[in-house]
């Protein structure tokens, strides 16, 4: 028997079209990757978040999907104004753990500097997300907040035609995840999570439904879409705090923002003074 959900009130449902407005924001900065075979064929693969560093453009996703890029028979593309573009260029990835297997690997984020002309072409369709919408020293137990974790998962992606997007993205929105629900290694600070059911959410439509499975999600962006209150007086604006890794029973990972900060500013030296540290969690890159 399907649970029923009490009617909405008029402040409820001011709140709900407000979260996903906020929801729809953080789809601007966040793309579909996709990946090519050694038959040439093009498939759906992961996602990523797009940030801007002074006069210098990031695509942050997971480490994972940049580790598909140094396969001989693949190579990872992102959708321009009306073409593909291969990735290439500087890049760091976390280190791969002892077992040589990102399963292993707790963050799990790689950051690729993106050439301007690749990046004014990928503007044609989403937005470069400006350093100061960024925040690496979230601390959820604070304050009453909503995330939303925005990616593409493969099998709702479909291949752009005639220059033009016809992808959707999917976006899970939940409170922050219990301190005491992090699976071992990982732990809030380095991690952020929201809850995550695989049998059934609430939908926008306020039903109960099944959650499209989040594969492909990865590299996506975890973002703070506003305290409560901000939300209800309609002030809030989304923030990106981490990128999304994996998923575990029960819920859904990403890897604190400040670990790509500091592979970005491992790579750019110059750019460090620009780039906000965590106030509690620090990383230690070496190149």
């Amino acid at each position: 028997m399907k649970k029923k959900l009490p009617a909405l009130t008029p402040a409820h449902l001011g709140f709900r079209n407000y979260t996903a407005v906020l929801e729809d924001q953080t789809a601007r900065y966040v793309t579909p990757l996709y990946g090519v075979d050694e038959q040439n064929q093009r498939y759906a693969y992961g996602s990523a978040v797009l940030l801007q560093i002074t006069e210098k453009y990031f695509l942050i996703t997971a480490a994972h999907v940049l580790d598909e890029n140094q396969k001989a028979h693949a190579t990872i593309q992102v959708f321009g104004r009306n073409t593909f573009h291969s990735l290439s260029g500087p890049s760091l990835r976390s280190p791969l753990p002892a077992s040589g297997s990102r399963d292993d690997d707790a963050y799990d984020t790689g950051v690729l500097e993106l050439p301007n002309d690749i990046a004014q072409e990928v503007q044609a369709h989403r937005s470069f997300l400006d350093i100061v919408q960024v925040d690496p020293s979230e601390k959820p137990y604070l304050n009453a907040s909503l995330y939303t974790i925005t990616g593409y998962p493969s099998r709702r992606q479909r291949m752009p035609t005639n220059g033009t997007l016809t992808i959707e993205p999917v976006r899970y929105t939940g409170v922050p995840l219990h301190p005491t629900k992090f699976p071992s290694p990982y732990e809030l600070g380095p991690h952020h999570g929201i809850d995550y059911n695989h049998k059934q959410m609430i939908a926008r439509n306020g039903k109960i439904e099944i959650p499209i499975t989040p594969h492909g999600s990865s590299g996506g962006g975890l973002f703070r879409l506003g305290t409560f209150a901000q939300i209800h007086r309609g002030t809030a604006t989304p923030t990106l705090i981490g990128i999304a890794t994996t998923v575990k029973p029960g819920c859904l990972l990403a890897t604190n923002i400040a670990y790509a900060l500091a592979l970005i500013s491992a790579l750019y030296p110059d750019l460090a003074d620009t780039i906000p540290t965590s106030t509690y969690c620090k990383f230690t890159v070496e190149l």
